[in-house]
């Protein structure tokens, strides 16, 4: 009897062992994936970088009652490149192990019921467009902790002229920017460490 025990025992522990590796190496796999098809979309970011994809359910839903950082933008978009190379820079020298990315870009298009659910949530930092509707340009990054927002920056969403992008991050640009990502990431975790 106490040999079948004993047996049944080291079956069972072999078994949560091989569910616990797999699904060590199995999220492991899947993190390397994002990472590494985020630098295929965002070529101005390397390999080691924040972002986990997030799709609009799960931004809604953070805005509304989650805590995260959100990153909105899409790849076609080269302030959006330049934007998520120099926020990728400061979230690592600040560490931050992730930043939520959702490509905006078809929802805000068919207006889905959730982008229009976005656009309510982050209604007193967002622009309108032309016609007076209230947008999600993009780059737009979000701090929200428990369904508040702790920061919003949308430094580069809307300017207009004859600009480059790359003429526009300067060094003095990148270094401003790089200080006040880093001021609301601290700010963040302040909130994170004091609320429940």
């Amino acid at each position: 009897m106490k040999q079948k025990i004993s047996i049944l025992l080291i079956i069972v522990i072999a078994i949560i062992g091989t569910i616990v590796i797999y699904k060590h190496f199995y999220k492991q796999q899947i993190d390397n994936k994002s990472v590494t098809k985020f630098s295929d979309e965002y070529t101005l970011v390397d390999k080691n970088n924040v972002f986990v994809y997030s799709n609009i359910d799960e931004v809604a839903n953070m805005l509304e009652n989650g805590t995260g950082i959100v990153f909105m933008a899409f790849p076609e978009c080269p302030w959006c490149q330049y934007y998520a190379k120099y926020l990728n820079e400061v979230a690592l020298e600040n560490n931050i192990k992730e930043i939520y990315y959702l490509n905006i870009k078809h929802d805000r298009q068919i207006n889905s019921n959730n982008y229009s659910k976005i656009t309510k949530l982050l209604d007193n930092y967002l622009y309108s467009d032309d016609g007076g509707k209230v947008k999600v340009f993009a780059p737009n990054l979000t701090f929200i902790k428990n369904g508040k927002i702790i920061a919003n920056d949308n430094e580069t969403a809307i300017i207009e002229g004859n600009i480059k992008v790359e003429k526009y991050w300067n060094q003095e640009k990148i270094n401003e920017f790089k200080v006040k990502i880093a001021s609301y990431i601290k700010d963040y975790d302040t909130t994170c460490s004091t609320c429940n």
